[in-house]
């Protein structure tokens, strides 16, 4: 199962350009700008998770008014973007660029958290089903459209896997969501990941989204938020080699600019 999709191919994607800026001798860190760490519970939600992340730090980096967007209405547009009929029904992940591109002015925004809460549904193991009923299979209702329209997306760019551009977006004080196969390698108690070897890449990929908030030049690290809750980690946080993201990871994207209207 993987709670993440690699995105499909699309010329029309904004490429991020390294923009000049003295790099910070002693890195980047802004997980003090972080929204609290979010707990995905048992559902293939990663991906709406980091970009709610993501969005929700720009909404503090903006100055705007407080605002947590709702995962689970960016989870159910994403999975609607797949085009297979039955996606919004199942415990199943969905592509970082489509959870993106659903935030979009001219696509539905996100409404608020308390417009639409997040919550742990049950599903069926085999056939990957939620309940009937289950709220991680409902369309939201109108009125979180109606608000949804409000609160939006108006930049964001794909990032190419180099460190210098990583590096970069990081310097100018933007965070970037990106896919990782994580191999079976980071459980609730990893706090520093190690790089896959030829016989973890034998296992599933497990694939999973997660949120950079920084980079430690002394120890080619990157400080990566995950989405397990507190308790996981370094308080929700773990560290990745340079090396894992180039290497293996894949799908980075910046969100530069957030709008309420």
């Amino acid at each position: 199962m993987h709670g993440s999709i690699p995105d499909s191919h699309d010329h029309r994607d904004h490429i991020y350009k390294h923009k000049p800026i003295s790099p910070h001798p002693d890195g980047v860190d802004l997980r003090d700008r972080c929204p609290a760490i979010y707990d995905q519970g048992h559902m293939m939600s990663c991906t709406p998770h980091a970009v709610a992340a993501a969005f929700e730090f720009e909404v503090n980096r903006q100055c705007l008014s407080p605002f947590s967007p709702s995962r689970l209405f960016i989870w159910y547009n994403a999975r609607a973007m797949s085009g297979a009929h039955d996606a919004v029904h199942k415990n199943i992940g969905c592509q970082i660029r489509n959870a993106i591109k659903s935030l979009a002015r001219n696509a539905q925004g996100v409404c608020s958290e308390k417009d639409w809460p997040y919550v742990v549904c049950h599903y069926n193991e085999k056939t990957l089903y939620f309940d009937k009923g289950s709220k991680a299979r409902t369309r939201p209702p109108a009125v979180a459209y109606a608000h949804a329209h409000h609160h939006y997306a108006a930049r964001y760019f794909r990032i190419q896997l180099k460190v210098h551009d990583m590096t970069n977006c990081l310097d100018h004080g933007y965070p970037f969501i990106i896919g990782l196969p994580t191999y079976g390698l980071l459980k609730s108690t990893t706090i520093n990941i190690p790089d896959p070897k030829p016989k973890d890449k034998k296992n599933a990929p497990h694939r999973h989204s997660l949120l950079v908030v920084g980079y430690i030049p002394s120890r080619k690290h990157f400080i990566v938020r995950n989405s397990w809750g507190e308790r996981a980690g370094d308080s929700g946080y773990f560290y990745m080699s340079y090396t894992f993201a180039i290497k293996e990871g894949y799908d980075a994207w910046t969100l530069r600019l957030v709008s309420k209207s």
